[in-house]
């Protein structure tokens, strides 16, 4: 039987809407690891992580959400086969939201999920949250794309996220 190659995955996002939290809880691997990342609680350099699923493995590459670190998110993103697009629930989409998600889609990624990260704290509507974030996704690579609320502290969505991960996976 011939093992199939991990699907290299960007993580992808606006400053603080919980990337790296959200691969902790997804994998147990802390993906901060310099000094000044862990003081800052700022994500500086490109992290890894990955999770195994019946369907297949999966390799996260945390990206700084920071516009001061747009070339480590590109550099991330330009090995990778698929994006998770995270996006807060109480923040919606920021600057760098769009910035990341144009620059995967002009890398040629085509495929990925939307966390939408925080959604323990959401007090708008899901509803309405759902409909911005279709509005900002309509005409990018990740229109129509699972889009699952989550939250990283209270590990609700996390398994329906998984569920997502494993079906990118098998794709």
């Amino acid at each position: 039987m011939t093992k199939t190659a991990p699907l290299s995955l960007v993580v992808i996002g606006h400053v603080n809407h919980g990337k790296t939290a959200l691969v902790r809880a997804l994998t147990g691997i802390e993906t901060d690891r310099l000094k000044e990342e862990i003081a800052r609680g700022l994500s500086i350099t490109l992290g890894f992580a990955w999770r195994d699923y019946p369907a297949g493995g999966v390799d996260l590459i945390d990206a700084p959400g920071h516009e001061d670190f747009i070339r480590a998110m590109t550099m991330g993103a330009t090995g990778a086969r698929a994006a998770l697009l995270v996006v807060s629930a109480t923040e919606g989409f920021g600057r760098q939201t769009r910035e990341h998600l144009r620059i995967a889609g002009l890398l040629g990624i085509q495929d990925g999920i939307v966390a939408v990260t925080k959604a323990d704290l959401l007090a708008d509507s899901e509803a309405s949250v759902r409909r911005r974030i279709a509005a900002e996704l309509d005409g990018t690579f990740l229109a129509g794309e699972p889009v699952v609320f989550c939250s990283s502290v209270t590990r609700a969505g996390l398994d329906e996220l998984h569920d997502q991960l494993q079906a990118l996976a098998a794709r």
